[in-house]
C-alpha cells in the first residue's frame, strides 16, 4: 500500500488544504473503487488512518483531507483549530470536498 500526502487550493482564498491518498499496490484495472473519507468536527484525517489502510489493502483507493480549521490544514495556514465560525467555513468546506472528489476522479479515471 502506498500513502501519499499533497495539498490543494481551498475555495477560501489564499488557503491550502492538506490531503492524503492511500493506494493499493495492484494493477489499475483491479481497483474496486474510490472512497472519500470526510472527518467530523474537531477531528483530522489521520484519525482514520487504520480504516483507510484497511480499505486500501482490500483494493480501494482511499482519500481525504483536513478541513479548514482542522489538523494540518489549520497548522499550515496558521489558523486556530476549529476556527470555522467567523468566515462561513461550512460553505468553503463543502466546496473543498467537491474539489478533492473531482481531482481524484480526474487522476484515477
Amino acid at each position: 500500500m502506498k500513502k501519499e500526502f499533497f495539498d490543494f487550493d481551498s475555495a477560501f482564498k489564499g488557503k491550502r488544504i492538506h490531503a492524503v491518498i492511500y493506494q493499493p499496490e495492484i494493477p489499475q484495472p483491479e481497483i474496486k473503487g474510490l472512497v472519500q473519507i470526510i472527518h467530523g468536527f474537531a477531528e483530522h484525517i489521520e484519525r482514520y488512518d487504520s480504516f483507510m489502510k484497511l480499505l486500501a489493502e482490500n483494493g480501494y483507493i482511499v482519500f481525504g483531507d483536513d478541513h479548514l480549521g482542522h489538523g494540518l490544514t489549520a497548522k499550515k495556514n496558521n489558523m486556530a483549530l476549529t476556527d470555522v465560525g467567523s468566515y462561513n467555513a461550512f460553505d468553503y468546506m463543502l466546496k473543498d470536498e467537491w474539489q478533492l472528489n473531482q481531482l481524484m476522479r480526474q487522476r484515477f479515471a
